[in-house]
């Protein structure tokens, strides 16, 4: 059996919600809302969907307090110093009673080894729930404790706490050797994994994931790599899928590479898709100190072997893909700016924003980073004239999700000092010889959008779209518009 893991989308977690178990196993339904959707968007306790050989979504699984009872506190990976990861699972009910829980277990727990290195699995689970109880007994998990929660209506429900310490020595019998290989679809981190099936002397399952060099990379379209690439003294993450003429996404500053979901998958049937946290965004790490976003760009590209790239970027991403363009013209064949910074601008006289500003920087030093988080939101997602009840409740959790969980790496954010670019870009703006695409949102900051206007009127040849009704993330708010408006403009350049 193929099973391909990948992390939950917007569409994967509604249609998550829509699955319904018979009694008395209803109580495993998931509500369908934007609280639920705000937990599962959430990488801080990352949520994955299972797909088939059918691309049909087939189950799920999460870590971290996302799987416990009980929880109060923000949302996190771990939750003692010890390597106990926490492990929530369940299947399709269709297919349920179906004789495949163990094969899905072990896939999940060998996902779960591979990418989290935990040294002791622990989930939970209903007393009457005994066709789990005999799957977790039958892959090692034994009686732990017990958790009691206030379920509201029926009232009080007792959980069962199992755990798997990884450190069990199991015996190989190999004339029960199995191979299988678990891959993902383009588009989604890595949780590809080549492992080995194998019975121990009391039948029980065992998984041994091959080293790193003997994993096949696999995907819909081609081989999908990844890992960490060192950059400048950084440990940067990437993703790459793909064959074609490479095509580099650079995120902004409230997100991660995973704004760029939408496109990674839509593109690498045509082009080589690069994505990558930058410093101490998302899976990325870097030591303290000074970086420049021209150099890591440059480090990253020159890590992956890429002399020439058709270059995207949003915001912060958007100012460091115009710096590198600028420095280095003879590696960029084609540049899109959506609501880019620009280094070297003048300030505002008046700004509007002043005071949102100041109640941002006030929230956050006091550390009271929801509102710090949700005063942001305002200003990048809900835009000009919109409430945020007016904005897609999924599209702003994502957003949210994404932003929450920098405020968590404040320190190590605040520990980069970014260089702005010498020279700067402003003053240059005429030698801009790439072909160059400029986004913006209606509904964007009114400095960025004016901005905008002025690198439309000084780069030669540049062609601005004005996208509607969305403000800094276009690329995520409308993915299907924004991939049209890309792929029209990558198609036309030679």
């Amino acid at each position: 059996m193929r099973i391909i893991f990948h992390p939950i989308t917007l569409d994967a977690a509604r249609a998550l919600a829509t699955w319904c178990y018979p009694s008395p196993y209803d109580v495993y339904d998931m509500p369908d809302g934007p609280a639920t959707m705000a937990e599962m968007l959430d990488t801080r306790s990352p949520w994955f969907v299972a797909l088939d050989d059918q691309s049909a979504p087939m189950g799920y699984c999460c870590f971290g307090t996302a799987a416990e009872v009980n929880w109060e506190g923000e949302p996190r990976l771990w939750t003692t110093d010890d390597r106990v990861l926490s492990v929530g699972l369940g299947m399709r009910p269709d297919l349920t009673a179906q004789g495949i829980g163990p094969d899905f277990l072990d896939s999940v727990l060998a996902f779960a080894t591979e990418r989290f290195s935990p040294e002791t699995f622990r989930l939970f689970v209903l007393p009457f729930n005994q066709r789990a109880i005999v799957v977790y007994e039958g892959a090692g998990f034994r009686l732990a404790g017990e958790r009691v929660i206030n379920a509201g209506n029926p009232g009080h429900l007792l959980f069962l706490e199992m755990r798997q310490p990884l450190k069990t020595p199991l015996v190989k019998v190999e004339s029960g050797k199995e191979s299988r290989t678990v891959v993902r679809r383009v588009g989604e981190p890595p949780v590809i994994l080549s492992f080995t099936r194998t019975r121990t002397q009391n039948n029980r399952c065992a998984l041994d994931v091959l080293p790193a060099e003997e994993r096949r990379l696999m995907a819909d379209t081609g081989q999908v790599t990844s890992g960490y690439a060192d950059v400048n003294g950084a440990k940067l993450y990437y993703e790459v899928a793909g064959e074609g003429h490479p095509l580099v996404f650079l995120h902004a500053g409230i997100a991660n590479l995973h704004m760029w979901d939408d496109q990674f998958s839509a593109f690498a049937d045509r082009y080589r898709v690069v994505r990558y946290d930058h410093r101490s965004f998302g899976q990325s790490s870097a030591p303290a100190g000074t970086a420049s976003g021209v150099y890591d760009v440059y480090g990253m590209l020159k890590f992956l072997n890429i002399d020439k790239a058709y270059l995207v970027g949003c915001s912060m991403g958007g100012g460091m893909a115009l710096d590198f363009t600028l420095t280095h013209p003879e590696m960029v064949d084609g540049l899109v700016l959506v609501g880019p910074g620009v280094s070297g601008a003048p300030d505002e006289e008046e700004d509007p924003l002043a005071a949102t500003w100041q109640e941002l920087q006030a929230a956050a030093e006091a550390g009271d980073y929801d509102k710090a988080n949700e005063l942001e939101l305002r200003i990048w997602v809900d835009g000009i004239g919109r409430t945020p009840d007016q904005v897609d409740p999924t599209y702003r959790a994502k957003v949210s999700a994404m932003n929450r969980a920098l405020y968590d790496r404040h320190k190590d954010m605040n520990a980069v000092e970014w260089q702005p670019a010498d020279p700067p870009a402003f003053p240059r703006l005429e030698s801009v010889t790439a072909p160059t695409l400029l986004i913006i949102g209606d509904r964007d900051v009114l400095e960025i959008q004016k901005m905008v206007d002025v690198l439309a009127a000084r780069i030669p040849g540049a062609r601005k779209v004005v996208m509607h009704n969305t403000a800094h993330l276009p690329s995520v708010e409308l993915p299907g518009e924004f991939n049209q408006i890309l792929g029209d403009f990558l198609g036309g350049l030679k």
